[in-house]
């Protein structure tokens, strides 16, 4: 299995043609936070691989910050079955709402499937000052 992570203020999905797109624009640095904050961001992941041999196996797809879990998604193989993803590769959109940032500096995200660490993606938050 193989996933990627890349996260973003606002990740924006839109169809050109029959083919889904995602804009957004990434950086590795979030400016004007005052500490500690509530924010809101979205992560597009990709994921290759998927095992959808048993439909009675749910998928765990969760993401974290640092060593907290900010968003947690239980994805069944009929689910993704039902959603024409039959050679178990998924792309999505996850809003990753009101996590808490207490301080400033590097966090780290993670991207975890199924209990494996698919990938990450470093941002830092500064503060007004």
């Amino acid at each position: 299995m193989i996933g990627n992570m890349w996260i973003a203020p606002l990740i924006k999905q839109q169809k050109i043609d029959g083919e889904t797109q995602y804009l957004f624009q990434a950086g590795s640095k979030i400016t004007g936070l005052s500490f500690p904050t509530y924010y809101t961001m979205d992560a597009l992941i990709s994921i290759s691989e998927l095992d959808l041999s048993d439909h009675k196996i749910d998928h765990k797809i969760e993401i974290r910050l640092d060593d907290q879990i900010i968003s947690v998604s239980n994805l069944s193989s009929e689910t993704l079955i039902e959603a024409n993803i039959f050679d178990g590769s998924l792309t999505a959109v996850i809003t990753l709402r009101n996590f808490l940032l207490k301080e400033s500096g590097i966090k780290k995200f993670s991207l975890y499937v199924d209990g494996q660490e698919m990938s990450v993606f470093r941002l830092n938050f500064s503060s007004t000052k």
